[in-house]
């Protein structure tokens, strides 16, 4: 992938830039040094990496300058065109208003003008931005370094001035996780990510659990050590409440609770009550067919007769037969009667002893009901025993779940030492990784180790190693000889550091050069405070590689940065190489053609 060309809708303001297949400066011509009003920092040469940067598609925020200028470039509409692996050519469209909507075009040919073309000439228009980076990902198909996407180590490439502050992260991974770029830096170097990922990913799941057992365990009175100890205390506790139970059993009561036995008393009270209005009526029954049983009919015929006949009524025969058949019918009607009677009598009989039995065992009860009501000792005693039980309980509870929160609180540990293990065996495997090494990395180390040597005359190492976290720490310095490694403290000046980083870079590109990757590189302000003999060095080597190596490489610089010869003259890039003048004499020397923003 290189870069071919970017441009706007507004051509008066930002005219097109075309980039060339190798090198390429951005150059800022200082006119007037002495003019205190003017600076040569605010041309536009280093915010021409940020607006590269937005058309591959990095996100709208803030400390981008368009969004952070939004009104003075809400009606820009830029393009860029970049040269694919495949030998095509990719324009993406970009507005500033509607950003997130990307329109896409695929040709032959290069420096291509879409900016007057209709909707219907794109080959996908408004695409949304995640499906946008998608499609760019899938058309740039940077396999060597799948499964990551092309934006992860595009920045590497767009080196800003605050990218030199370390030759292996750069500033938009400064302050997030090293889990961010250590595995992505792997694979670039040529070993298993997957191995760093998995690392990482059980270095967070190992602080997680630790994180919750911490606060878990804030929760729990009772110290872990203690365990065995509680689990005693547990024993003793159950054996007490077993014991109070016992004692709680041997009172004799209907219910074990005061207003229950209330309640039982009133119920049998009623009940005696019931028994005794049925024990009336029985005995009212028995007393009223003893009466009958005892009234007997005293009926003599031959009274009757003498009667008659001092009366001197005649008594006739058939008179005296029909009186004995009535006497007859009475006497067999009150025997049938009586008999009734005397069986009703024995049921009633029955039925009063059995009241009688019911309303001896009701008495009994309710003077035992009574008894315990009245007996305040043994009521108290029972309450204090029940309240006793409650309490003991309720501790036994609190012991039990303080038991099962060390239970879990163990099974935690006991879930992050199997985590801890896993991980062991990651970084054993990690360092097994670095002791064998591999081809891209001995490359890697090479190319570097030739710039270095080339610019500065002394050797410059790459190195990994594993810190006592088991992560990866990855180290560019330079040394005293190929012979003594040991390392120098030349790296520690910011200018130096700049060219370790730049090393870095091209050490990446000149191996992946035969792969499908990355094929530029854009440094800001590279030569800056650099020693003349070390830019005319660098600057040699590096339009080398580009040559053969088939590499595009961009730099910006201002005349200040140009180097000098050894009779102090200046050594000015070749008019073919520079792709845009910048300069401090108005508005027409900015990138931007307008006044300051």
């Amino acid at each position: 992938m290189k870069i071919s060309k970017i441009y706007s809708n507004k051509k008066e303001i930002f005219e097109d830039i075309r980039f060339k297949e190798n090198f390429n400066v951005i150059f800022a011509k200082v006119k007037k040094p002495k003019d205190s009003s003017k600076d040569s920092h605010n041309l536009g040469k280093s915010i021409l990496i940020e607006l590269i940067d937005f058309m591959l598609l990095k996100s709208f925020s803030r400390g981008l300058f368009l969004k952070d200028h939004y009104s003075t470039f809400e009606d820009f509409i830029f393009y860029i065109e970049i040269e694919l692996n495949n030998g095509n050519y990719l324009t993406i469209k970009r507005g500033v208003v509607n950003n997130t909507h990307i329109s896409f075009k695929s040709h032959e040919d290069k420096n291509q003008d879409f900016r007057e073309k209709p909707d219907s000439f794109w080959d996908e228009v408004d695409v949304t931005f995640e499906d946008a980076q998608e499609k760019v990902n899938n058309l740039l198909n940077l396999d060597s370094i799948s499964p990551w996407d092309y934006r992860k180590g595009i920045t590497y490439f767009l080196r800003s001035q605050g990218d030199y502050r370390d030759v292996f992260q750069i500033e938009k991974f400064s302050t997030g996780k090293h889990a961010y770029w250590k595995p992505y830096m792997a694979k670039v170097l040529g070993f298993n990510d997957e191995i760093i990922k998995q690392k990482y990913s059980k270095d967070d799941e190992i602080e997680e659990k630790e994180k919750f057992k911490e606060q878990f365990e804030k929760t729990v009175s009772v110290d872990p050590e203690d365990f065995d100890r509680l689990q005693g205390v547990v024993k003793i506790k159950e054996k007490a409440i077993s014991e109070k139970e016992s004692k709680i059993n041997m009172f004799n009561f209907y219910e074990n609770d005061l207003e229950l036995t209330k309640s039982l008393a009133n119920e049998v009270e009623e009940e005696i009550s019931d028994y005794n209005t049925q024990m009336y009526r029985t005995e009212y029954d028995i007393e009223k067919i003893q009466e009958a049983l005892n009234n007997r009919l005293d009926f003599n015929l031959n009274e009757i007769k003498t009667i008659y006949e001092q009366a001197k009524i005649y008594f006739s025969n058939k008179f005296e037969k029909e009186y004995s058949e009535l006497l007859q019918f009475n006497k067999e009607l009150r025997e049938e009667r009586f008999k009734y009677l005397r069986e009703k009598l024995h049921d009633l009989n029955n039925t009063k002893k059995e009241i009688d039995k019911r309303l001896i065992e009701l008495n009994n009860k309710r003077e035992e009901i009574l008894s315990i009501i009245k007996d305040k000792d043994s009521f108290s005693k029972y309450r204090k025993l029940q309240s006793e039980l409650i309490n003991e309980k309720t501790q036994l509870l609190n012991l039990r779940k303080e038991l099962e929160n060390l239970n879990l609180s163990d099974k935690i540990q006991k879930k992050i030492n199997e985590l801890i293990e896993q991980r062991d065996v990651l970084v054993d495997n990690t360092k097994e990784m670095i002791k064998q090494s591999n081809v891209i990395y001995n490359q890697i180390r090479e190319h570097f180790n030739e710039i270095i040597k080339f610019v500065f005359n002394v050797p410059a190492i790459l190195s990994i190693k594993i810190n006592k976290e088991g992560n990866l720490e990855f180290n560019a310095n330079f040394v005293k000889s190929e012979e003594d490694l040991t390392a120098t403290g030349e790296d520690k000046g910011n200018t130096y550091r700049k060219i370790l980083c730049a090393a870095f870079d091209l050490s990446v590109l000149m191996t992946y050069s035969n792969k499908s990757f990355f094929r530029f590189v854009y440094h800001d302000g590279i030569l800056e405070s650099l020693d003349h003999r070390k830019k005319i060095l660098y600057l040699k080597k590096v339009k080398q590689i580009c040559s053969e190596y088939n590499l595009q490489y961009i730099l910006t610089a201002i005349n200040h940065d140009l180097p000098r010869d050894e009779n102090d003259n200046i050594i000015e890039f070749k008019d073919n190489e520079i792709i845009k003048w910048l300069h401090d004499s108005g508005n027409e020397g900015r990138l931007f053609k307008m006044d300051k923003f």
